[in-house]
């Protein structure tokens, strides 16, 4: 998926990565990202969105399995076809929208 047929390069990630966390930090680090994470005891319940086509999906889709096997409850959705920042496309792409709807209404379950 990181070819940049689908936006994203891998080259654009590692740079994207670069910007995010600086030299000297360690990037499985469970602080930095959860998906390194050993104990998930008190991790709060998730909504985590993948895309078919995203460089980063099967990151996201890893996560979303440990949460399930360790009980937390988690609302993960695979957007077949779809690449990363579908939600930014919502203008011109109806998954798109339904995706803000879908964000949206999980927000307000969570905060009733």
């Amino acid at each position: 998926m990181g070819t940049g047929a689908y936006l994203v390069s891998h080259n654009k990630t590692l740079e994207w990565y670069d910007a995010y966390l600086p030299p000297g930090i360690n990037r499985e680090d469970p602080n930095v990202s959860p998906l390194f994470t050993t104990d998930l005891t008190g991790i709060a319940p998730a909504l985590i969105i993948t895309a078919d086509h995203d460089p980063v999906r099967d990151e996201g889709n890893e996560y979303a399995s440990k949460l399930k096997a360790a009980n937390i409850p988690v609302d993960h959705t695979c957007w077949m076809g779809m690449i990363h920042g579908l939600a930014s496309m919502a203008g011109v792409l109806d998954a798109g929208k339904a995706l803000i709807d879908q964000v949206g209404m999980s927000l307000r379950k969570a905060f009733e």
